[in-house]
């Protein structure tokens, strides 16, 4: 998936938003998808952002809405709650 960099600032925003309220640290989030911890590092920096697959698994592993962390769109909760 090819991103800007903005598009990957966004991201990188959100996801630490997300590992905040979830109190998860990038080990322990590497550690919950079986990653490796520099993966995180990359999406936290803005350097990297994930494919679909792993934007779902990562949207599971934080108990939030996918669509929320990949793009800012609709609520950070909803999917989880209904999902």
């Amino acid at each position: 998936m090819r991103t800007s960099a903005k598009d990957r600032t966004e991201f990188a925003k959100r996801l630490s938003i997300a590992m905040v309220l979830a109190g998860v640290t990038s080990a322990e989030l590497a550690r919950r998808m079986d990653l490796n911890p520099r993966t995180i590092y990359n999406w936290v920096h803005g350097k990297r952002y994930p494919d679909p697959r792993t934007l779902h698994q990562l949207g599971r592993a934080l108990s939030i809405n996918a669509v929320w962390l990949a793009f800012g769109h609709g609520e950070m909760y909803e999917e989880a709650r209904t999902g």
